[in-house]
């Protein structure tokens, strides 16, 4: 059963998200909290698995601080924040894009069209979820079927037409939507042995084989192909593999 928090400090606010989100899925656990405390103390006690947040441009705003302390608990580096706001504001968007990773921005739903949207939002982030079971693999969910990834059959990750594809030793490929999937998301859960090359591109370090920064080129063994170098990350590149260049073999 999936668990959704809300933290709202206007009680019939708050009663009233809990009805949409139920209107979601009957099988979900909704709890609301009025104070930042109550809504702290229920996700330290328990795993939530989305919260919803009424955020606002006051400068001590709960909301904002809320999700700021929920972000440095380890069990939630992966969980969606979906922010509630009167009336959207794009200084506020630009501060959160900032400082996580994983959240939506979404105006409160009080007219049919907004809380359409919010259910949708809240449907989405709840199908999909991804969690990492020790250093050796890490799992996706979707529809409720995980799926078991060995990173080290991993061999890189791309985004094209909105579609997060992993692209495997075998040759398989699985495919996620970016929206729910986004490669600063699987870049934290794949961990150190995983590099980003391009804006669209992340390979497994234990496949490079050879590549050029100053030509701006990387191949991996098992690949035909040649990936892109962006220029963001040539410094990365360097501090991964001590050099500009490698050479085919070495």
């Amino acid at each position: 059963m999936s668990r959704v928090l809300i933290l709202e400090s206007e009680f019939l606010v708050a009663k009233g998200l809990k009805a949409l989100v139920s209107e979601v899925s009957p099988g979900l656990f909704i709890e609301y909290h009025l104070s930042l405390n109550d809504a702290l103390e229920d996700a330290e006690q328990n795993i939530i698995d989305l919260f919803i947040v009424s955020v606002s441009l006051a400068e001590d705003d709960i909301g904002v601080r809320f999700a700021r302390m929920v972000k440095q608990i380890e069990k939630y580096e992966m969980t969606f924040t979906v922010f509630l706001m009167e009336d959207m504001n794009e200084d506020l968007l630009i501060t959160l894009f900032k400082e996580f990773y994983y959240f939506r921005l979404l105006p409160m739903p009080r007219v049919s069209k907004a809380e359409r949207t919010f259910r949708e939002v809240v449907s989405r982030l709840l199908a999909f979820k991804i969690i990492k079971r020790g250093e050796s693999s890490i799992t996706l969910l979707h529809n409720k079927k995980e799926s078991v990834f060995d990173l080290s059959k991993i061999l890189w990750i791309d985004i094209e037409d909105r579609v997060v594809t992993l692209n495997m030793t075998n040759s398989r490929m699985h495919n996620y939507p970016q929206s729910d999937y986004p490669l600063k998301r699987l870049k934290l859960m794949l961990g150190d042995g995983f590099i980003k090359i391009y804006r669209s591109t992340i390979v497994n370090k234990d496949y490079v084989l050879a590549f050029d920064c100053d030509a701006r080129w990387l191949k991996l063994k098992g690949s035909e192909k040649t990936f892109k170098i962006g220029n963001t990350y040539i410094n990365d590149i360097m501090s991964s593999f001590g050099n500009c260049k490698r050479k085919d073999g070495i």
